[in-house]
C-alpha cells in the first residue's frame, strides 16, 4: 500500500540504474499528477525525441504520498524503467491533442495554419506578399526607388540635393548652403580671434661673455713648452728631429753638396724652324707688363736677315732655354755698324703682341646685358683663338656699366683685372691670357700660408735690395660709380685711423670687387724692400724651377721671410766656350709682417 508520510518529512527517493538507448530520457513525476494518460498513443511529430506522454506499460510502485491537511492523498505514479516498453519511433508526441504529421514544418499550438511559401507570417493577419520591398505593420506603402521613405509625409525627390523636414531647399551648385547667410568668398589667411598680430618686438641679446683667463702655465721646471719651428718630416727614417724656435728647416729642404745644371739654349724660326744664331738672348716680364719681352744680340748679318719682317707681318721665333720655351713675335730691330765690330740686335713680345697695337685695332663698344667680370673679358677675345685663364675675383657688372673707348682688346682685358687688383700676363707657349692676383694672399697672413717656392741660400748667388719706406695703412675706401657700391675695407685688430685714401672705379659694383681693391691698395704701401735674387735655372729635381710673377715664396737663409714675387728675368750668354744662364726674380718683402 502507499507510504503516507508526515507532513514536512523528506522523502527519499531511490531510483535503479537502467541502460537506454542513445537518445532517450526517463521522466520523473513528482507533486501533482496530470491527467491519465490516453487510451490509445498519439501520432508524433517528425523527427522528434520520445517524450513521456506515450502510452507505456507502467509498473506501480509504492510512491510517497504528501498529504497537507485533510487534502486527499496524490498518487505520485512513477514510469520506473523496469519493464520493457512499447518502442515509440524517434517523434515528438504532444500531450494536448493528436496532431497530424507535418513534413518539415513547424506547427503552432493555437490554430492550424495553412502553408504559405516563402512568406513570413504574423499572428494577427494574413499579409500579401510583397516583391522585394519591406512591408509595414500599419499600412501598405508604395514602393519608392532609391527614397528614404519618413513616417510622417512622402517628399518629393529632387535629384542630388538635401531633403530638409522643414521646407523644400533649392539646389545649389557646389556651394554650402548655410541657414543663415550666404557667405561671400574671402581670401586664404589666418585670422586670429584676439585680432590682428602686431609685429614682435626686437630681443637684444646680452653681450657674449668673456671665457675665463687660461690657468698660468707651470714653472717648476717638469714641463718645456716645444714651440716646433717646422712642419714634420715625411722622409724616410725612424727618427723626428725636432727643431725648437726660429730656426731653418733644414730637414725640409734637405742642402745638396753638389748641384749639377746643364746649361742650353737654342733659338729657331717658325714655322720652318730655321736655326738662328746668337750670342745672348734675355726674357722678362713683371706684373706691369702682359707679355714677355725678348732681346737677344745675333752673331750675324745672316742671322738678322732670317728675322726680318715680311708682307705677311712680322716673323715669329721660338726660344728653348734649359728645357724652358718661349714664343715671341720680333717686332724690333737695331743694327750697328763700328770699326771694332758690328751688332745686331732684334726684340721681342710673346704671341699677346697682336692683341695690342700696332697689331690690333683699337674699339669703342657698352655692354648692355649684365655679364660678370671674366665674361666682359672674353667678350675681347672673341673672334680670336685666344683663351682666358681666370683666377682672380669674379663678379657681377650690371648692363650699361662697363663701357670701351677707343682700347684694344688687352688694354680692356687689363683694365677690367686692375679694377681688383690684378694682372694680367700672357702664357709662355699657348694663346693663353692668365689673369692673378697681384697679392694672393694678404702680407699680414703670409706667415699661416703654405709658400709656392722655397728659395734655399745654397744655389741663390746674389741679392740686392732696395728699401722703400712708408706707413702701413689701415683702411681703404672703395667707391664704384654708376650702379655701384661704397666699401670700407678696415684691417682687421685696428681702429682704421690711418687711411689710404678713396679709390673710385667705375667696375666696383659688389662689395666683393672692392673688398679685393681695398686689399690690394692696403698692401702696396708700407715699410716694404724690393729683392732681387740671382739662382740657376734649372728644372731639375731640389732645384726652384722657373719662377713667375704672382707667387709667394719663402727665402730662407740666416734671416727667412716670406715675400711675394713681381718680376722674373732669365738671360743665357755665350761666354767663349761655356753657356751662362741665369734667372733673377724680384720679390717684395714687407718689414711689419714676417
Amino acid at each position: 500500500m502507499p507510504y503516507s508520510p508526515p507532513a514536512g518529512a523528506f522523502v527519499g527517493l531511490r531510483l535503479v540504474t537502467q541502460e537506454l538507448p542513445a537518445g532517450q530520457f526517463v521522466g520523473l513525476l513528482l507533486g501533482i499528477a496530470p491527467d491519465p494518460p490516453p487510451t490509445r498513443t498519439a501520432p508524433s511529430l517528425w523527427a522528434g525525441p520520445g517524450a513521456a506522454w506515450a502510452q507505456l506499460p507502467t509498473r506501480h510502485i509504492a510512491a510517497p504520498r504528501v498529504r497537507f491537511g485533510d487534502a486527499g492523498a496524490i498518487v505520485v505514479t512513477v514510469a520506473a524503467p523496469h519493464q520493457q516498453g512499447v518502442r515509440t519511433s524517434p517523434v515528438l508526441a504532444s500531450a494536448w491533442l493528436m496532431n497530424t504529421r507535418r513534413e518539415r514544418l513547424q506547427t503552432l499550438p493555437h490554430a492550424q495554419l495553412r502553408r504559405e511559401s516563402a512568406t513570413v507570417r504574423g499572428p494577427w493577419v494574413h499579409i500579401a506578399r510583397r516583391t522585394r520591398e519591406t512591408a509595414s505593420a500599419w499600412d501598405m506603402l508604395q514602393l519608392r526607388s532609391t527614397v528614404l521613405a519618413s513616417g510622417y509625409l512622402h517628399p518629393e525627390r529632387r535629384a542630388a540635393t538635401w531633403a530638409s523636414a522643414w521646407l523644400d531647399s533649392q539646389r545649389r551648385s557646389i556651394e554650402a548652403a548655410t541657414p543663415y547667410t550666404d557667405a561671400t568668398q574671402r581670401e586664404r589667411r589666418t585670422a586670429l580671434r584676439w585680432g590682428d598680430a602686431a609685429a614682435a618686438a626686437w630681443v637684444v641679446l646680452p653681450e657674449p661673455v668673456d671665457p675665463p683667463e687660461p690657468p698660468t702655465p707651470s714653472t717648476s721646471g717638469r714641463y718645456v713648452g716645444l714651440n716646433l719651428a717646422c712642419p714634420l718630416h715625411t722622409g724616410g727614417g725612424a727618427h723626428v728631429p725636432l727643431l725648437l724656435g726660429r730656426v731653418t728647416c733644414a730637414h725640409l729642404y734637405p742642402r745638396r753638396r753638389v748641384y749639377h745644371v746643364l746649361n742650353s739654349a737654342s733659338i729657331v724660326r717658325l714655322p720652318d724652324r730655321a736655326p738662328v744664331h746668337a750670342n745672348s738672348v734675355s726674357l722678362s716680364i713683371d706684373t706691369s707688363q702682359f707679355a714677355w719681352s725678348l732681346s737677344a744680340d745675333l752673331s750675324s748679318a745672316a742671322a738678322f736677315a732670317l728675322l726680318r719682317p715680311t708682307a705677311e707681318g712680322p716673323r715669329e721665333i721660338e726660344v728653348t732655354i734649359n728645357g724652358y720655351v718661349w714664343t715671341a713675335v720680333v717686332d724690333g730691330f737695331d743694327e750697328g755698324a763700328g770699326w771694332s765690330a758690328n751688332t745686331w740686335r732684334v726684340n721681342g713680345r710673346s704671341r699677346a703682341a697682336y692683341l695690342a697695337e700696332p697689331y690690333a685695332p683699337k674699339r669703342s663698344r657698352v655692354v648692355e646685358l649684365t655679364r660678370t667680370a671674366q665674361q666682359l673679358a672674353a667678350i675681347e677675345l672673341d673672334l680670336t683663338d685666344w683663351e682666358l685663364d681666370w683666377t682672380a675675383l669674379d663678379w657681377l657688372v650690371p648692363a650699361g656699366v662697363h663701357t670701351v673707348d677707343r682700347q684694344t682688346p688687352i688694354a680692356a682685358i687689363q683694365r677690367i683685372a686692375a679694377s681688383v687688383g690684378a694682372f694680367v700676363h700672357a702664357d709662355r707657349v699657348d694663346d693663353v691670357l692668365h689673369v692673378r692676383p697681384v697679392y694672393p694672399y694678404a702680407p699680414w697672413a703670409w706667415s699661416v700660408e703654405s709658400p709656392a717656392v722655397v728659395l734655399l741660400p745654397d744655389y741663390t748667388l746674389s741679392r740686392s735690395g732696395r728699401f722703400e719706406g712708408g706707413v702701413r695703412p689701415e683702411l681703404a675706401i672703395v667707391r664704384g660709380e654708376r650702379a655701384g657700391v661704397q666699401t670700407r675695407v678696415l684691417r682687421a685688430g685696428t681702429s682704421g685711423a690711418q687711411s689710404a685714401g678713396v679709390f673710385v672705379d667705375p667696375l666696383v659694383t659688389t662689395h666683393a670687387a672692392g673688398a679685393a681693391r681695398g686689399l690690394y691698395e692696403l698692401a702696396r704701401i708700407g715699410p716694404r724692400q724690393l729683392v732681387e735674387l740671382e739662382m740657376p735655372l734649372s728644372s731639375g729635381s731640389g732645384m726652384p724651377g722657373l719662377i713667375e710673377p704672382g707667387q709667394l715664396v719663402l727665402v730662407d737663409g740666416a734671416e727667412s721671410y716670406r715675400a711675394v714675387t713681381t718680376a722674373c728675368r732669365i738671360s743665357a750668354q755665350r761666354q767663349g766656350a761655356t753657356l751662362k744662364v741665369r734667372q733673377t726674380i724680384g720679390v717684395e718683402r714687407h718689414y711689419d709682417y714676417p
